[in-house]
């Protein structure tokens, strides 16, 4: 099958969870035989990531314009998408996001057979977003519901929203994680100058991912976090320059290396998981892959990651109140916790499985095309 991945910053991955998402599935698509696109918006290292798609035997179908203006060359980028999945006569295209789904009245039926979304999680939720932004991602989420072949949603705690939303039940298909084949080597951390223990956070720096609750509480105790995003933005600036003279909170910025980055999961005493909005997130699945003992949001979608293996909080009081006595929790309770936890990545968010149940729902729209 030709498969298109579209709606994402390209890969290799140097942003995000969906980014993760699409390196991981177009990989194992593709060692399984199929010819696998995936799209990325031209930006300075786009010369870079060609090469490296090459070298991976990915096809890389195009790369259009630069972010000179995120919403409305986010929107020019996904029309184009649509345009050149269109020419290309594509068996299946997955959507990243469901910002693109306006475009899709402009295309035959067809054509929006062919289409798979990943909703995501409940974007137009988001603090980070005005309300014009509130408004539009709305308006693309009815979109994509009416008018795209099938919805994914990769938390079963987002099928109620829309059940009541819509009257549509969209398939689970969660993110995975690999586990690491070896203990990682614990002299990477050297590399970041880190030798005393330290809480973890594996973020993007946006206020919906609890980061200014996190940081404030910590900087009220002597424990050390290290925290692992770019700070190059408006509201990880403020952060950086408030708390980077903090002596117990250190800022890494971005680290896109799997080994450096699963040597800081396992080492830390906890992996501190701030999400609220929506979803399965990869980092969290990495973290347990990783055999993290996990401090997260309380919320629907963590607890059904989670379940009862974690410690949860839903206010700065409750987190500080979790770091005081952090340090009491029985050994024996912190290691089955961790253990718990990567056993349920194997049995439950296992890569393959998720691979493959993408290539069944890719399979049954293509086989639905031929019998057209």
């Amino acid at each position: 099958m030709k498969i298109a991945i579209l709606g994402t910053r390209g890969i290799p991955n140097s942003y995000g969870g969906f980014e993760r998402f699409a390196e991981v599935l177009s990989e194992m698509l593709a060692a399984r035989g199929h010819h696998v696109y995936v799209l990325f918006p031209k930006t300075s290292d786009s010369g870079r990531s060609v090469s490296m798609l090459s070298a991976r035997q990915f096809v890389v179908g195009m790369a259009v314009g630069k972010y000179l203006s995120p919403n409305i060359q986010t929107l020019q980028y996904d029309l184009k998408s649509l345009c050149w999945a269109n020419r290309l006569e594509i068996d299946a295209i997955l959507e990243c996001g469901h910002s693109f789904a306006p475009w899709l009245p402009l295309f035959k039926k067809s054509f929006r057979q062919k289409i798979v979304v990943n909703l995501d999680g409940l974007e137009h939720k988001r603090s980070k977003w005005n309300k014009s932004a509130k408004f539009f991602l709305r308006f693309s989420e009815y979109m994509a519901v009416h008018f795209a072949a099938r919805l994914v949603c990769d938390n079963s705690a987002l099928v109620p929203y829309y059940n009541n939303s819509y009257r549509v039940t969209p398939r689970v298909i969660p993110y995975g994680a690999f586990p690491p084949e070896d203990i990682p080597q614990r002299d990477k951390l050297m590399k970041y100058g880190i030798s005393e223990p330290y809480f973890l956070i594996i973020s993007r720096l946006t206020p919906e991912n609890s980061i200014e609750m996190i940081v404030s509480t910590f900087a009220g105790h002597a424990e050390t976090l290290i925290i692992v995003g770019n700070y190059d933005t408006n509201y990880g600036g403020v952060l950086h320059r408030r708390y980077q003279h903090t002596e117990n909170i250190r800022f890494l910025g971005s680290i896109y290396d799997q080994e450096d980055l699963n040597a800081l999961r396992y080492y830390s005493l906890a992996y501190i998981h701030g999400h609220t909005v929506g979803g399965t997130n990869p980092s969290l699945l990495e973290a347990m892959a990783c055999s993290c003992f996990v401090i997260a949001h309380d919320n629907p979608f963590n607890r059904e990651v989670l379940g009862d293996e974690a410690l949860y909080f839903c206010s700065a009081h409750e987190l500080d109140e979790i770091i005081r006595e952090f340090g009491c929790l029985p050994a024996a309770t912190v290691s089955r916790v961790k253990q718990s936890n990567y056993n349920r990545v194997k049995s439950t968010y296992s890569w393959e499985s998720v691979v493959s149940s993408y290539e069944e729902l890719f399979s049954s729209i293509n086989s639905q095309q031929d019998q057209g």
